[in-house]
């Protein structure tokens, strides 16, 4: 959140922040950071998923508020498939783009699936090579990030 807002032109940041805890701490970093009472954010305390339930939207849910060209980034640690599942219209954007965090083969490639029947190219980007000698101290499988622009937005990109 800090960096959309200090280091893009971004006219509009949705941060999502279910936990009371993650929210505290996102308040007391804006803060820090003199952002507190930027009209560029909006914070959403609540899950993105597939459904719209008292603790969670979708961002399809959220159409009128999410400004094209726009870049979603998504680290929710499980539930990625869950949120593009509840972006069907979104995905249907061509200025749309992705950059995904995932932490296991399967979410991997569920999202992998989803974006590219979608109509998206992809990209895997793994660790960094010194991670072989320095872990990750995360726990879980992986820790990728799935790079995705709409084929009729890829700008010459290639897919690996």
């Amino acid at each position: 959140t800090l960096y959309f807002l200090t280091k893009t032109p971004a006219t509009k940041v949705l941060a999502f922040e279910p936990s009371e805890d993650g929210l505290r701490q996102l308040k007391s970093n804006l803060a820090l950071n003199g952002l507190v009472e930027t009209p560029r954010l909006e914070i959403i305390p609540k899950c993105v998923g597939d459904s719209i339930t008292g603790q969670q939207v979708t961002l399809d849910s959220l159409a009128e508020r999410i400004e094209q060209p726009c870049l979603v980034k998504v680290d929710i640690d499980g539930g990625e498939v869950s949120l593009l599942e509840g972006a069907r219209n979104l995905l249907r954007s061509p200025e749309t783009r992705w950059i995904i965090e995932v932490h296991s083969k399967a979410l991997q490639e569920k999202c992998l699936e989803l974006l590219q029947t979608a109509n998206y190219r992809t990209l895997v980007v793994r660790n960094a090579w010194w991670r072989n000698f320095l872990p990750e101290l995360r726990p879980g499988e992986l820790n990728h990030w799935i790079i995705a622009l709409h084929l009729d937005n890829s700008l010459g990109w290639h897919e690996r």
